[in-house]
């Protein structure tokens, strides 16, 4: 395939994860920045449907539905008339929703304003195959990697919140063993938490100095030094009038699910991931080393350590 001439229009950078690990609040904070032109869709899904072999899956009818009931919402509908972005709205959605799904159609989905670079983020592009990695180079060769991390323990749980309480309508404690069991060994979500071989797999094609790797425990910790560190990364302006208001909200959260892990899952999580925390401590440093340090010393208190 040939790459398009028209470089204003390739994306700049792409989010590839990993799920639950503050994606979503990137995704609210980066569109924020004038010179951050980021899809009004926040996961396209274009490459993990190519690889799947279903351009059209659950996501697009999601999306359809959730874009659908924009333009019903008077509201809304007024707010974008008045605000003059009703029409160009509608042109993006139009090429969004009906044209066939191709690398063509990809590249048109980005359209950002004079001076600004353009993004998506997509947390299940953390499982593309290498092959289908080796596409996304295709469409831009400089392209820049946002890597989120977060502990695996906290993020497997978090996910089995989200996928088996909260999406259900239904109270954690609900959840049986067997089903948070057969959630963890799942390959979809085996794959989105091994970190290791999804920064290698982008790193091989990519190479280290196109990937930015971040941690969810820097966003609690000082999200503003985060974001100044990512917009130096991606190449715009580090001014302190770019820093959104409210940068400690969280986004997505699961606030009425935030039931804390119970200990048997807890220990279970950390035998499980004990390996994986090994290499990214080694990898990475703090605060991957404190994962780690968790995950032994509830290993160490059940006796599944003393082995």
């Amino acid at each position: 395939m040939s790459r398009r001439t028209d470089d204003a229009k390739l994306p700049t950078f792409l989010g590839i994860g990993a799920p639950r690990a503050g994606t979503t609040w990137l995704h609210a904070n980066l569109k924020k920045h004038p010179e951050i032109w980021l899809t009004p869709v926040k996961e396209i899904h274009y490459f993990d449907a190519l690889q799947r072999g279903d351009p059209r899956g659950p996501f697009y009818r999601r999306h359809l539905q959730k874009r659908a009931r924009r333009y019903a919402t008077r509201e809304t509908y007024r707010e974008r008339w008045r605000d003059g972005t009703l029409f160009s709205q509608l042109v993006w959605d139009i090429h969004f929703f009906v044209p066939p799904r191709t690398h063509r159609w990809y590249q048109h989905v980005f359209r950002p304003g004079p001076g600004q670079i353009a993004g998506e983020i997509t947390p299940a592009y953390s499982i593309l195959k290498p092959e289908l990695v080796e596409e996304v180079r295709e469409i831009n060769p400089d392209l820049r990697i946002i890597y989120l991390l977060r502990d695996p323990v906290e993020r497997s749980w978090s996910s089995a919140i989200s996928g088996l309480a909260r999406r259900r309508g239904r109270s954690p404690e609900k959840i049986t063993d067997k089903q948070l069991l057969r959630h963890f060994e799942r390959t979809a979500h085996v794959l989105r938490t091994d970190y290791i071989r999804t920064f290698e797999t982008w790193e091989r094609v990519f190479g280290r100095d196109q990937i930015f790797i971040g941690f969810l425990d820097e966003i609690q910790q000082d999200p503003r030094d985060f974001l100044l560190r990512l917009y130096r990364f991606l190449g715009v302006s580090e001014s302190e009038e770019h820093i959104p208001a409210g940068l400690g909200r969280k986004v997505n959260s699961s606030r009425e699910y935030s039931t804390a892990i119970p200990q048997d899952v807890r220990i279970h999580l950390a035998e499980l991931y004990l390996p994986q925390l090994q290499q990214l401590s080694a990898r990475f440093g703090e605060p991957a080393t404190d994962w780690l340090r968790r995950a032994e010393e509830s290993l160490a208190r059940s006796g599944a350590g003393s082995a």
